[in-house]
């Protein structure tokens, strides 16, 4: 039983992300026509609550997620 519980939490897991990339992917590509590969990448950035490294100038207009360049990502998160 714990076994058959365990498959369909992470089912519903799986379904709820998928669900809400799709949402989103939804959203940014409207509201900022952008590109369906990078309306993927910015969702999942999005989702992740992670940045999105990106030296793409036409993504640094997207407010709801948090866009670096990679030289940013680098004096950042990048030890020398």
């Amino acid at each position: 039983d714990e076994k058959k519980i365990k498959e369909f939490l992470k089912n519903m897991v799986f379904s709820f992300t998928k669900s809400f990339i799709l949402t989103m992917f939804t959203f940014f590509r409207k509201k900022y026509n952008i590109k369906i590969s990078d309306a993927i990448i910015v969702s999942s950035s999005y989702m992740l609550n992670i940045p999105l490294v990106s030296n793409d100038k036409q993504l640094f207009k997207i407010k709801e997620t948090e866009i670096i360049t990679y030289e940013k990502f680098k004096e950042n998160f990048i030890r020398k």
